[in-house]
């Protein structure tokens, strides 16, 4: 405007000849703005799953030469999976689930998120987990995320489980 207080975003280039300058401007304001919309997005997105009361991630598989699924990678995680997770706190991303849970080789979670990725159909199972900090009962959700990755949510049902089991105890008995 006249007083000279318009603002943008521009990409500029000088450039010296002879005893002058040549100047470029190319106006990048609506490209700002959508990068700006975009983060925007991806916090607003980000602040979702991290409200959530379920534990979230997704994974992308890891395959062996012949195509079959080896491993999974995780891509995105929210608070409450840091929360539940077996060591809290710990950074999983662009890390491999065997690679930092081992343990998962011994319940049917890798198999079950790879039918879940080759099928496309959606499963929901149980999970009973048994680390060196505890065990561990796990309602999962899975949902096929793309052409290679998945989407799991899960619940922590450790109580309820060890009551459900403490209640089957009691009627054993009582029969």
């Amino acid at each position: 405007n006249q007083q000279g207080n318009e603002y943008g975003w521009f990409i500029v280039s000088l450039t010296k000849m002879d005893d002058g300058v040549i100047s470029n401007f190319v106006d990048v304001a609506e490209k700002k703005a959508r990068e700006q919309l975009l983060l925007e997005q991806k916090d607003l997105l980000n602040n979702i799953l991290d409200a959530s009361l379920g534990a979230f991630y997704t994974c992308e598989a890891v395959r062996n030469k012949e195509g079959k699924i080896i491993d999974l990678r995780f891509i995105q995680v929210n608070k409450r999976f840091k929360e539940l997770s077996v060591r809290p706190g710990l950074d999983v991303i662009g890390k491999n689930l065997l690679e930092l849970f081992p343990e998962t080789n011994n319940t049917v979670t890798l198999e079950r998120l790879s039918e879940v990725i080759e099928t496309g159909i959606p499963a929901r199972f149980e999970v009973y987990f048994e680390s060196a900090n505890g065990v561990g009962w796990y309602d999962t959700w899975a949902v096929k995320l793309g052409d290679n990755g998945v989407v799991v949510t899960f619940a922590n049902i450790t109580e309820q489980k060890k009551a459900a089991l403490q209640i089957e105890r009691q009627r054993e008995l009582l029969d």
